[in-house]
């Protein structure tokens, strides 16, 4: 699907020091060794808004359209480990999480400048990722609820 250039754009989030962070107290607390480092699965993560409430997608156009405003959300980490700078393994299933809302992205400066915009953000390739992105475009122009369902505009009539 050839994607014309979106109206709506997506903040992305700078996850280093929620890394650096987790990936020591794992160290500190025994779990995993030095060699090892925790990284956050679906990067690049971002934010996008509507009506003034914060949204959490990855790149694959994947979100749960609670506004982070209202919700807390998490981002699972996984094990990965490296000999010689490259990586030797890694864990297919999350052994840390980090729960966090609107005023903790803020808070910890996790937010950037940098925007992207959804048509350049959400990857291309298939179906699926096609539907997603169309998914998040509908959202975002008030199109379909958080739930996929379709609004229907409300008729505008008066009285003659």
């Amino acid at each position: 699907m050839l994607r014309k250039p979106s109206a709506h754009y997506v903040t992305i989030l700078n996850l280093d020091k929620w890394q650096k962070n987790i990936t020591e107290k794992m160290i500190a607390a025994g779990k995993i060794e030095s060699n090892t480092k925790m990284e956050a699965g679906y990067l690049p993560l971002g934010l996008i808004e509507k009506d003034g409430k914060h949204y959490l997608i990855d790149h694959d156009g994947v979100g749960s359209f609670d506004p982070l405003e209202d919700y807390t959300d998490y981002i699972d980490w996984y094990e990965h480990t490296y000999v010689d700078g490259k990586m030797v393994s890694m864990n297919l299933a999350a052994t840390a999480r980090t729960n966090f809302d609107y005023n903790d992205l803020v808070n910890e400066k996790i937010i950037t400048k940098k925007r992207v915009r959804l048509n350049k953000y959400v990857r291309t390739f298939g179906e699926r990722l096609d539907r997603n992105y169309a998914n998040i475009e509908n959202f975002l122009d008030g199109r379909i609820d958080k739930h996929g369902n379709r609004i229907k505009p409300e008729l505008k009539t008066q009285p003659i």
